[in-house]
């Protein structure tokens, strides 16, 4: 019996579908953050961690920057929010976003890419990696705004998180 595998079919003739490039190339970024991540803490200690975190500030700010002018988005709270939740839809992260009130935005990731492959390699890199970069990119977009993480990522569970008006 002849079985042609669609997806390879497509792929073999550069027709490779959104999701398919998505999940290859996500996956070689998320190895590369990793990988980087592992070495320089192995050869540089809290200095290549905080080395990290920096440049993901560094990344999280000029993507922001980049965003709000794209969007033309503005400094408020929902501005900030509306551009975190259309990160999150580049990154394939599933967001929930709840408004507590006029000054904070709530949100909780009952999926994230990124979290269930640092959890895979036994260790959840979402302080180094992940936390300095949505913190920069939300503040880039609205200086006013501070993160607040109401809940750290675990092992078992993803990170809460919330956008605040400064006071």
């Amino acid at each position: 019996m002849f079985y042609v595998n669609i997806k390879r079919f497509f792929a073999k003739h550069g027709l490779i579908t959104n999701g398919v490039r998505f999940n290859i190339v996500s996956e070689s970024f998320y190895k590369l953050m990793v990988g980087v991540a592992d070495l320089l803490t192995e050869r540089l200690g809290d200095e290549g961690e905080h080395l990290l975190v920096n440049l993901m500030e560094k990344f999280g700010a000029e993507d922001g920057k980049k965003l709000k002018e794209e969007l033309n988005l503005g400094d408020s709270l929902e501005d900030a929010a509306d551009a975190w939740l259309i990160m999150g839809n580049v990154f394939k992260v599933k967001m929930i976003a709840k408004k507590l009130n006029k000054n904070e935005i709530e949100f909780h990731h009952p999926y994230c890419p990124m979290w269930n492959f640092f959890k895979s390699k036994g260790k959840i890199y979402c302080k180094t990696l992940c936390l300095p970069y949505v913190e920069s990119f939300a503040k880039a977009v609205s200086p006013n705004i501070e993160m607040v993480i109401v809940q750290p990522p675990t092992e078992e569970n993803t990170c809460i998180k919330k956008l605040v008006v400064k006071s």
